[in-house]
């Protein structure tokens, strides 16, 4: 009964009109590459700030990612989470050979992907009713 209860919900989702899924799209399309330029701009370095704070910024914009690309494309979990968790690497990669000022990280690699299932799971616990 629970796989129905799910099913139910994503069924509703999916509904969502096409016209509010091309929204979701076109935002998804212009935050993603944002978020690649910040990623490879220079970061102030704060002194007596919160160790390992950037990890929580890793995990907060790839939840949001995650929250905006399930919107866009219901029912594409696997595709989002993969996907997302490619774009991390791509941008770790980048961080460490196109730039002089940043160096790529396991760390946020391993953040990205949290974030990424942590929105994942927000969004279907949240984003997705069950039927009544």
């Amino acid at each position: 009964a629970a796989g129905g209860v799910a099913a139910g919900g994503q069924q509703r989702l999916m509904r969502l009109l096409p016209v509010a899924r091309r929204w979701w799209q076109a935002l998804f399309a212009v935050v993603l590459p944002v978020s690649l330029v910040v990623s490879l701009m220079p970061m102030a370095q704060k002194e007596g700030g919160m160790v390992h704070a950037d990890k929580l910024i890793h995990v907060g914009v790839f939840a949001g990612l995650a929250v905006m690309a399930f919107l866009a494309w219901p029912g594409r979990h696997r595709s989002i989470l993969w996907g997302l968790v490619a774009y991390g690497a791509l941008v770790e990669i980048l961080q460490g050979l196109a730039t002089t000022h940043r160096a790529a990280s396991l760390g946020d690699l391993a953040a990205d992907a949290v974030g990424t299932s942590l929105g994942l799971v927000l969004a279907r616990r949240f984003l997705v009713k069950a039927p009544a």
